[in-house]
């Protein structure tokens, strides 16, 4: 009797000890864990460079190819590994682009923001389009640019000031910050120039853009550019001395399911009476309608005139 007791008691301790073990190892692993847990939040951090993709034009209506060529360059930048497309901003020309057939500024950027209604990324914004007269688009990429420079400042200025116990009003954001406050926090998203073949094509054409101007969007922003078929920009990049320089900030990105959807094929249809349902948004095809846009009449505006780009860089290359 005394030795079925002795075997229960040795029974039990045994069964104690191996409790005690099995507990110390699971608190162990989890201790580890703990350890690794930032190793593995670092693993999978985003080091990409984040990117804004700017459109300047005239959105004369804005087509379905418009927003597809947004959709390509997010596609083609995700894919190489170094960028984050973290927005798209499509920015209409104002009425003083003067080009022959430009409706009213107020109806492309109304047209714009339909067409963009349903989208969790894309925007427009009204900046170029409201000034009175035509601006360079390199202003209108420093323009955002600086935008997004101030936003980073602001936003990083104030959380810092937060954490320190530091209560400020934002109109005085700005104040005693040092010149080396930026480069001191997270880099500012870069905005990158989108567009199509045809535009990179009228890099060369004479007065239509300054030197100086395709030289700070290639150096400072950067071109994505959404080839077309029959287009062939690699070649118009080999003929540009400039464009050859910069080639490395040159983006071609290739549409292998082919669209030939233009602004300009759509106003033709319209002045027609065929239907372009499906070509541009539903909600623009109603916008269009509802105002009766794009007549014979309206397709002559501006004839005559020379684009404004063109005449102000021919008289100042005269002086």
């Amino acid at each position: 009797m005394r030795k079925i007791k002795q075997w229960g008691f040795c029974l039990n301790v045994w069964k104690f000890c191996r409790c005690t073990i099995s507990l110390s190892s699971r608190s162990h692993l989890a201790s580890s864990d703990a350890i690794y847990q930032p190793l593995q939040n670092m693993e999978k951090s985003d080091d990409r460079t984040e990117v804004v993709l700017l459109a300047t034009g005239s959105f004369n209506p804005i087509t379905v190819m418009h927003l597809r060529l947004f959709e390509l360059a997010r596609d083609y930048l995700h894919d190489t590994g170094k960028y984050k497309v973290i927005k798209g901003i499509i920015s209409p020309v104002c009425d003083g682009y003067k080009k022959k057939g430009l409706i009213e500024a107020s109806h492309r950027l109304a047209m714009a923001n339909l067409a963009t209604k349903t989208s969790d990324w894309l925007e427009v914004d009204s900046w170029e389009c409201s000034q009175k007269q035509w601006t360079e688009t390199v202003l209108v990429l420093r323009h955002h640019q600086q935008k997004l420079t101030n936003a980073n400042i602001v936003d990083t200025w104030e959380k810092d000031a937060h954490k320190k116990g530091h209560k400020r009003k934002r109109e005085n954001s700005h104040q005693d910050k040092p010149n080396s406050y930026l480069q001191e926090n997270k880099a500012v998203p870069q905005v990158k120039l989108l567009c199509g073949a045809d535009m990179l094509e009228s890099l060369g054409k004479p007065n239509l853009w300054k030197n100086e101007d395709v030289i700070e969007i290639l150096s400072s922003f950067g071109i994505i550019c959404i080839t077309r078929l029959g287009s062939n920009a690699s070649n118009f990049i080999y003929e540009s001395d400039i464009l050859w320089k910069y080639k490395h900030m040159i983006h071609l990105v290739e549409e292998w399911i082919t669209n030939d959807i233009s602004s300009t094929k759509i106003r033709r249809a319209l002045r027609r009476g065929m239907s372009i349902r499906y070509l541009v948004p539903d909600s623009v095809v109603e916008y269009i309608q509802n105002h009766e846009l794009y007549s014979e009449e309206s397709e002559e505006k501006n004839s005559g005139v020379i684009l404004e780009p063109l005449a102000r860089n021919t008289k100042d290359s005269q002086l």
